[in-house]
């Protein structure tokens, strides 16, 4: 009797590992018009280029993308800050890591002189703060820490 729920336990959490597997194994985005599974995504400036599961090519204008997953990722749109101050423009962003309700958030900013990433904080889907110059050198890595990250410092 033991062996019959050790090996239904085992079948069970098989299922489960491929299911969630097969979950994140594609590319996908999400756009106002819903989800796509795609094959292929580019990301452009003005357009985003899919190939979608069945083959078929899509050309959608990049503002309508809200999220998108690709090779692992995820990157949602979210508002750009400067200095603490909104900009204004939404920028795909990736997800780091989340807990507790925050979400830690990574952007590469090729505008500013030197290009760098910058990390963000947002609270149930609201800009919270960000990981700058603004904070002591001690606790943008205690941030860091909190989300599992071991922060290095130059």
């Amino acid at each position: 009797m033991k062996m019959k729920k050790v090996a239904m336990l085992a079948f069970c959490i098989a299922i489960c590992l491929a299911g969630s597997t097969n979950l994140l194994a594609g590319s996908w985005v999400i756009s106002k018009n819903g989800k796509m599974d795609c094959k292929s995504i580019r990301i452009g400036a003005a357009k985003t280029r899919l190939i979608l599961q069945d083959g078929q090519k899509l050309v959608l204008p990049t503002e309508q993308i809200r999220q998108y997953y690709l090779n692992g990722r995820l990157y949602s749109k979210r508002f750009l800050y400067r200095d603490g101050n909104p900009c204004k423009q939404m920028v795909f962003m990736e997800l780091v890591d989340y807990r507790d309700g925050l979400c830690l958030y990574r952007y590469f900013d090729k505008v500013v002189d030197p290009s760098h990433y910058s990390y963000y904080v947002y609270e149930n889907g609201r800009f919270s703060y960000a990981l700058d110059d603004s904070m002591e050198e001690q606790e943008i890595c205690d941030q860091f820490r909190y989300f599992g990250i071991q922060a290095v410092i130059m």
